[in-house]
């Protein structure tokens, strides 16, 4: 993949994550990082990590694996933190 498609990758990573971004804490949305982080974990006293996507490396044939694994992890996570 040439660096040239990185905004590209950039957005479809960003839109697989947007729309747990309102359930949750968007921590950063700058042209190269969106950052999501879950609730408060009284465990780990920190917020929880939940996903991010930043402009590196990426393969563009992992993205419909990537959306599904983050559609399951995200129904996980409000199977376990009920608000």
């Amino acid at each position: 993949m040439a660096k040239d498609d990185f905004p590209v990758v950039f957005e479809q990573l960003k839109t697989i994550l947007k729309p747990y971004a309102e359930r949750l804490t968007l921590k950063a949305d700058i042209p190269e990082t969106y950052y999501i982080d879950g609730p408060y974990s009284e465990k780990w006293k920190k917020p929880l990590f939940f996903g991010s996507a930043v402009v590196k490396k990426v393969e563009p044939e992992l993205f419909n694996e990537l959306a599904e694994l983050t559609q399951k992890g995200a129904e996980r996570f409000k199977q376990e933190n009920p608000s």
